[in-house]
């Protein structure tokens, strides 16, 4: 009997058959996957940037804000386009400049339907409920093309 050499490299018909095999396999998807995979669709437009965080008030020290409910205020940035939010007990809200009608989605990776809302003309808008943990702002054009893809921050 011969030992196969481990160094031998599977041939293209033997990598197609286990591959096959694999794919064979029933097994279901892992928690969140499908969202996550949705979610890397935001990358089809590559005029979309990944938006830098200018300003976290968690990372300060001491936190002066105008409004005493307001849990934390991030701003992000993508070009000319800025995206201001602020964290409050039960909603975020925040704007968008220079003004303009834009979706904002927030992404969690683990819910099928991303909480959205749509700017007013000043740029402004509200999420209603309680948003919490790792999240990322989508922010879109009326075409749908993302003007703002933010880093993950945790809410």
């Amino acid at each position: 009997m011969t030992t196969p050499d481990p160094r031998r490299q599977p041939t293209d018909d033997e990598l197609i058959r286990i591959l096959g095999v694999a794919l064979d396999e029933e097994e279901p998807l892992p928690l969140g996957a499908v969202e996550f995979a949705a979610g890397t669709l935001a990358w089809r437009d590559m005029e979309g940037e990944l938006a830098e965080l200018l300003h976290d008030s968690v990372l300060e020290e001491t936190v002066m804000l105008r409004d005493e409910t307001c849990l934390r205020l991030l701003v992000f940035q993508a070009g000319d386009i800025t995206l201001d939010v602020e964290q409050e007990p039960h909603k975020l809200i925040g704007a968008i400049s220079p003004p303009g009608r834009y979706r904002v989605e927030v992404h969690d990776g683990q819910r099928s339907a991303a909480p959205a809302a749509l700017t007013d003309e000043a740029g402004m808008f509200e999420l209603r409920g309680e948003i919490r943990g790792p999240v990322r702002f989508v922010v879109s054009d009326p075409d749908g093309q993302v003007a703002i893809l933010s880093p993950w921050v945790t809410l």
